[in-house]
Order: C-alpha cells, then structure tokens, then sequence
C-alpha cells in the first residue's frame, strides 16, 4: 500500500532546495509584474506631463536592476548562503524604492496618495513568507523610507506639501501598515501551522504503507 509523496517528506535535501528555487523565481516572476502594473501608472503620468520621460525610464530601470539583482542571486544560489533564501522581507523593503523615486518628483500630493496606495500591495507578498515580527520590521522600514520621502521634499521642495494632507495620508498609511503586518502575520502563522500538520500527515502515512 502506498500514497503519492505530496508534502516532500520523502524528497531529498538536494531536491526540496531545487523545488523552493523554482518557486522562488515564479514569485519574482509575480513581483516583476506587480512593478509592471505600477510602471503602467508611471507612464500614464508621464503622458499628462505631472513627471518627466526621464522619471519614467529611471522607474523601469530601477525596477528592472532590482529584479534582475534577486533573479541572479536565486540563478546563482547565493540566496541559499542568507539567513533567509526566500529574501522575501528584502524583495518588499526594496520594492518601494521605485515608487518613493517617481513620489518625489509629482507635485500634487493626491498622485503621490495613488503611488503610496500601490506602495502597500507588495506586503501582501509577506504572507507567503514572513512572520509577525518580520511583518513588524517591513512595516518600520516603509514607514522610515516615506519618511525620508517627506523629509526630502520638506528640505528641498516645501512648495508641493500640503500639511494637512499629509498629515492625513501619513496617518493613514501607519494605520494600513499596522493592519496588514497584524493580518499578515496571522495569515502566516496559520499556514506555517497547516504546513507542519501536512508534513506530519505525510510522514504517518509512510509509516502505515510500510506495514
């Protein structure tokens, strides 16, 4: 009597880490696209004249360098020499450098409002992966990097801030990010959780096929 192997209990070291490669280059693959759909956006301002043609090329390039760094850590297996080799917590973090790029040339604090709600989407990524306190250490860093977004304008362009309407989006963006980081974690702990009972499934099986 026997059952197909479907929680990997009975794969070699060698082929579990092949398996989790491949799937990290199709979660690159997803990322690329979530920056694709945000680079959609930048071209379209750019169409009605709120950012340069040079902001629009400098997004597709920083995106395009950012995917490429991790496609050819992942290619290479350097990732796997990481404390974390999915470097989800990484990908996210990074992946708001592009937006806070074209952010900090618009004027109109509404169209960096848009860029800050797409700037939310790659934490969903987290609930693949992170736990809640690495959802925490996420969040600190996006909320420090809007931050030295602010701090920017405020040094070199006060004309485009309008105070009250960035108080309010700020607010808003640190209650977002505390509701995803608690949800996400939640999320993920559940699935780490079902998981670990999959993985114990499997191994009871093996053992009552081998009777």
């Amino acid at each position: 009597m026997s059952q197909p192997d479907n929680t990997g209990a009975n794969r070699s070291p060698a082929q579990n880490t092949e398996r989790e490669q491949k799937l990290r280059i199709r979660r690159l693959g997803m990322s690329f696209g979530s920056y694709m759909v945000t680079f959609s956006i930048v071209v379209y301002c750019w169409v009605q004249g709120l950012i340069s043609l040079g902001v629009t090329v400098g997004f597709l390039a920083f995106a395009s360098l950012i995917n490429a760094t991790f496609w050819w850590l992942i290619h290479t297996g350097r990732n796997l020499k990481f404390h974390d080799p999915s470097m989800t917590s990484a990908q996210m973090i990074v992946s708001l450098l592009p937006p806070i790029w074209v952010m900090a040339f618009l004027e109109a604090g509404q169209a960096r409002a848009i860029f800050l709600l797409i700037a939310v989407v790659p934490m969903l990524f987290g609930i693949l992966a992170l736990t809640t306190r690495q959802f925490i250490v996420v969040g600190v860093w996006f909320f420090a990097l809007y931050g030295l977004l602010h701090l920017g304008l405020w040094a070199y362009r006060p004309e485009v801030l309008n105070s009250e309407l960035e108080i309010l989006q700020t607010v808003a963006f640190a209650l977002v990010m505390a509701e995803i980081t608690i949800i996400g974690g939640f999320i993920s702990s559940l699935r780490g959780k079902l998981r670990q009972r999959n993985l114990e499934l499997g191994e009871a099986w093996s053992r009552f096929g081998n009777w």
